[in-house]
């Protein structure tokens, strides 16, 4: 377990959401607290975002492909799917762009990119 400093961003055509701080890497977790939210990047062949508050939601990205995750609110379930149009890892870094489907209606398209080092 390394503890590391977290430089996030994720975009939409509307919004540009910011977040720096501190987090956690377990072999291929990386987990922090975004303002309240816990969010957690689970790295394999298919890559795993997680994020938890009043609400849950679990999202998997592979290039060029459509994933279905889950989307859970006070409301109910809702079917959520990504599409992964980029998709790049490097050692210290995660950028994915993709598409937001919920119950069949596309929401929005994202930009995330995440940056860490090895907090010392």
């Amino acid at each position: 377990m390394s503890k590391i400093y977290i430089k996030s961003n994720l975009k939409t055509k509307n919004e540009d959401h910011f977040y720096e701080g501190k987090g956690i890497k377990t072999n291929n977790k990386i987990t922090y607290n975004d303002d309240g939210i816990l969010t957690t990047i689970t790295l394999g062949e298919l890559i795993i975002l997680e994020r938890n508050k009043d609400y849950q939601i679990k999202m998997g990205f592979k290039i060029n492909e459509k994933i279905k995750g889950t989307y859970t609110t006070s409301e109910g379930n809702f079917k959520l799917e990504t599409k992964t149009n980029h998709l790049k890892i490097t050692q210290n870094s995660i950028k994915i762009k993709y598409e937001l489907i919920i119950n069949n209606v596309f929401i929005d398209s994202f930009d995330f990119n995440l940056q860490y080092t090895i907090d010392r």
